[in-house]
Parts: structure tokens; sequence; C-alpha cells
């Protein structure tokens, strides 16, 4: 794949919410603004003092274009009906759309991010920022919103130093100004992948393996998991994480019986199946 309160507003009444990918996001970002557009449409709103536009706005910082263009669109429309379903009587909701990628490949973009992230901090009128796709890019965008006293949702962000301490440095803390929780993970983070693949490969009986990584952070987290989770378990494993380009161009004599690799692109994990398969036909793969 770094984290003042607003004066009197709906955004004080979310802030307190805590965060411990892909048509299934989709429903569960429904579910989660049906509750928001809930609480900010029933009778005790009115003890809240409204902002001065007609509409409370949900932010989206979603790209348009790349290989994530589907899922954002998507969860867009999810917002966009969960907001039509309310009905006529929450006519002061509006999605509001901040295009979260560059405009030609869709890539993230670390300025765009941080400039969504203050335009929706600096709005009275903003209840939620739901976005963006990457733990990188909230990363960047959680420190504005937690020092805003804004809810972040996260769709995909998986990284587990977002929410928990034992990744890199200074993880979770330096994400949340004065220790604010702000962020709502909707996926599960990488580790429990991890873990989930460790108990696996231990019912199955097997007692050595090899974890291996693509170089990118996700990957070397989630390698390095399982290493824990699997030596916990008494399972024998590589003592050295080797990347996966490594790996490939090594000669091994006795390869290990099975090997985890949380690839980063589908086309890695491609690479490493069709390789494994011609060498060594028999390992099984946990990817």
């Amino acid at each position: 794949m770094s984290w003042f309160a607003k004066p009197t507003s709906v955004k004080n009444r979310v802030q307190s919410w805590s965060g411990n990918r892909t048509t299934g996001y989709a429903g569960l970002v429904a579910t989660l603004f049906l509750f928001i557009i809930f609480v900010t449409g029933c009778d005790s709103a009115s003890k809240v003092p409204l902002p001065t536009s007609d509409a409370w706005r949900v932010v989206s910082s979603l790209p348009s274009k790349g290989e994530l263009a589907r899922e954002s669109r998507l969860v867009r429309n999810a917002i966009d009906l969960a907001i039509s379903e309310r009905g006529t009587t929450l006519k002061r909701v509006e999605h509001v759309v901040f295009e979260g990628g560059d405009p030609e490949s869709g890539a993230g973009n670390a300025l765009l991010e941080k400039s969504n992230a203050e335009r929706a901090a600096t709005d009275s009128r903003v209840i939620a920022y739901l976005g963006p796709m990457t733990s990188g890019g909230t990363g960047i965008s959680l420190p504005i919103t937690s020092k805003a006293g804004l809810l972040q949702v996260g769709i995909a962000a998986t990284w587990p130093g977002l929410t928990r301490e034992g990744w890199d440095s200074g993880e979770p803390s330096r994400y949340y100004s004065g220790g604010r929780r702000n962020f709502v993970r909707l996926a599960a983070p990488d580790g429990w992948q991890a873990q989930a693949a460790a108990a696996w490969l231990s019912d199955t009986g097997l007692t050595r393996a090899v974890a291996i990584h693509d170089g990118s952070s996700y990957s070397q987290g989630i390698a390095n998991e399982f290493l824990r989770a699997a030596l916990a378990r008494g399972i024998e494993v590589e003592s050295q994480v080797p990347a996966v380009q490594d790996y490939l161009a090594s000669s091994i004599e006795n390869p290990a019986p099975a090997i985890f690799f949380a690839a980063s692109t589908g086309q890695n994990a491609t690479n490493l199946a069709v390789t494994v398969a011609n060498r060594s036909p028999g390992t099984r793969l946990f990817l």
C-alpha cells in the first residue's frame, strides 16, 4: 500500500465513533450511511445547530480512473442510494464527490488527497469523509480529519497500523491529533489474513513454509505477520522473508511444501503461481 474540535455541529456528534474491498463494500457503505442519515435526520438532531447551508454533506474521495474506478463507482452509487432511500425528509443531506486520483491514470496523489481532506475539514457542513481507497492515502488524510473531529470511513484501507500498534514506528498515534479516534474501518486489517493463513496451513498438517513479499509495505507487513503467526504454531518458516523476485530467480533444491505470498497486485500473484507450477507443482500456495 501520517493524522480541534470544530464549533458545535453534527461533526461533533459523529467524531466519537472509533475505528478499530468490491461489490461487498458498496453494501457496507450503504448500511453505514443509512445509519449516519438516520442519526442526522432523527428528532434529536433538532438539538444540534444546523449549518448555514440547506444541506449537510457527505464527501467521497475516490478515483474515477484506473484499476479502482469500478469499485469507486459502486461505492458512490451506494452512498447515493442510501441517501435517496431515506426519502424527501432528508433533503439536507447531499453527496459531494471529490476526485481522489490522477485524472488520467487514477493513481493516488498525496497532494490531491491532502487537499481533499483539508477542503472537507474546513467545511462545517461536512459530516463524513469517505475514502480514500488505499492505506497510504488514508495515512495522509487521517491526521487532517482527526484534527477537525470529522468522521472518516475507510473502505479498503487495510493497513493494521492505522488503528493498531506493532507495525510502523509511531503508529497509530501519529494519525490521531490529541488521541481522538475518528476512523471507521470497513475492511479487516491485513494482519488477519496472515493469521488465518497460518491457521489454515497448520490445519493441513504442513510443518514447513516460506513467506515472501513483493517489496510493497502491504506485502512486507503481511509476510512478517504470517512469519510470526506460523512460528507461534510450530511451523518452520524461513527466518528471512525473501522478496518474490529473489525467490523466483533462485535455484531451490529443496522447496518448502507451502508458500505464503501476500501479493499487492494480481500480476505478481500470477507470476509466482505460474513459476511454482512449473518448478514445483506439488507446492501449496497461500495467496
